[in-house]
């Protein structure tokens, strides 16, 4: 694991100071959450997990924007898990829980806005192995600041907590916090920095800590493009918290 780390972290010192434009203001328009747009999106996320077995998510996500400050989001994750041992490898496949929230900016100034996400997450998995057997109430807040010299921040907190669902399944209920930034390269390019620290309230509040890079690109003012690897730093055990994965995807906005 501390090979994998000092990756990570070689792959970020690179990005990070490799010589850029000032930051370019294309891309921070593209990009930013409390500027609703109807978008689609299509990512595909392989993860290998810890103790072994792997997950492939294909996910399209679809998001209508109402009105500028107002949106709404829908996906559903096609999904293909395998668990793994030493003797057999079991894999299910077909769709996983669904997500659906309304996002409202509260807050847009010069520098900062904030966006207020509430939704659900509701258990339509085809396999029991594909879902979570519960209904989850979301509630998270994000902002979205210019912090200068081509960086942008990202600060999220996010809380899920289930509210029906099949009593043989373990009960949900953790709060994730991702002190997200951005860097703004040449070209269009970008450095998506993204470390997501778990707090599993289910589990005395044991700490988890996933980080994921993603690099990408603004071909056009409506398509962009990106890769994103990433590592689970710390939380063994914890099945919020991956051994590593990697994804690719893109995303279409219409305005």
């Amino acid at each position: 694991m501390m090979l994998k780390n000092f990756f990570l972290f070689k792959i970020i010192i690179f990005l990070l100071y490799t010589n850029s434009a000032v930051a370019e203001s294309s891309v921070a328009k593209a990009i930013d959450p409390s500027d609703m747009k109807s978008r689609i999106e299509l990512r595909n996320e392989y993860r290998e997990n810890q103790g072994g077995g792997y997950s492939n998510y294909l996910v399209p996500r679809f998001e209508y924007a109402l009105t500028k400050s107002f949106s709404v989001r829908l996906e559903t994750p096609l999904i293909t898990s395998a668990a793994s041992s030493p003797t057999i490898r079991d894999t299910d496949a077909g769709y996983g829980d669904t997500r659906l929230e309304g996002r409202y900016r509260v807050l847009r100034s010069d520098n900062w806005s904030a966006v207020l996400g509430i939704g659900g997450i509701f258990k339509t998995a085809d396999e029991e192995t594909l879902g979570t057997g519960k209904d989850r109430m979301v509630v998270s807040l994000l902002g979205f600041g210019k912090l200068g010299g081509g960086f942008l921040g990202f600060p999220y907190i996010e809380h899920v907590t289930d509210v029906t669902g099949y009593s043989d399944r373990d009960p949900i209920s953790y709060s994730v916090i991702k002190p997200m930034f951005m860097k703004i390269l040449q070209n269009k390019k970008y450095l998506f920095v993204d470390p997501a620290f778990i707090v599993d309230h289910e589990n005395s509040d044991r700490l988890g800590l996933n980080l994921e890079l993603e690099y990408g690109k603004l071909f056009s003012k409506r398509l962009m493009a990106y890769i994103r690897p990433g590592a689970g730093i710390h939380g063994d055990k914890m099945h919020q918290v991956f051994d590593w994965n990697i994804e690719t995807g893109f995303r279409y906005f219409f305005r």
